[in-house]
């Protein structure tokens, strides 16, 4: 079963409690979707029809990782989660602790943003069609000793009740995410896994 598919099932599955629970599914080949639960449950383990790099993708990906994280370690952690592309770029340029950015590295990431994002497993919507898109600084708040941030109105709200609800215990580990920010962990993760 197509991982698209079973996400589909999965949501109508949780509109209709009546349909089969996830472990029952079949795939069309007769296997059980346990081995896409499996990849689920364990993401970082290697997997049978992975998308790798050849060596010098790889060279370039460990590259650029390190790279976002010096613009990270310049601007803060806050700030980086809303950086815009052309800003970090402008950092790359004015702080030689993070160095210009090349044009190979610069199509490169061109080149992985426009990339069909199911190629490597992700579903759904892309929210944002634009490598250069910024976030709007007007419509986000910072929510006090988190280092994030989050949309005014109903995210921030939300927030504030599930944070009345359980208290202390609930972290804010991940709010508002620009394209430099999602490029830097998807990057840092593909230069760990290779």
């Amino acid at each position: 079963m197509e991982r698209r598919a079973f996400l589909k099932l999965v949501a109508l599955s949780s509109a209709y409690p009546a349909l089969p629970t996830v472990a029952s599914i079949k795939q069309s080949d007769g296997e059980l979707t346990e081995d896409y639960l499996e990849k689920i449950r364990h993401p970082n383990e290697f997997y049978d029809g992975d998308v790798t790099s050849d060596r010098e993708r790889q060279r370039l990906v460990r590259k650029l990782s390190r790279r976002l994280g010096r613009v990270k370690r310049i601007v803060g952690h806050g700030n980086f989660s809303v950086l815009s592309f052309d800003d970090m770029l402008r950092y790359g340029k004015d702080y030689s602790k993070i160095g210009k950015f090349r044009k190979a590295e610069i199509n490169f990431l061109d080149e992985l943003f426009h990339e069909d994002a199911v190629h490597y497993g992700f579903y759904g919507e892309k929210p944002l069609d634009d490598l250069t898109a910024t976030v709007d600084k007007r419509s986000i708040k910072k929510i006090p000793g988190t280092g994030q941030f989050l949309f005014k109105g109903e995210p921030t709200e939300l927030y504030k009740q599930i944070k009345g609800d359980l208290g202390d215990s609930i972290i804010l580990t991940s709010g508002v995410r620009s394209v430099v920010k999602q490029m830097q962990l998807f990057l840092s993760k593909a230069a760990k896994y290779k």
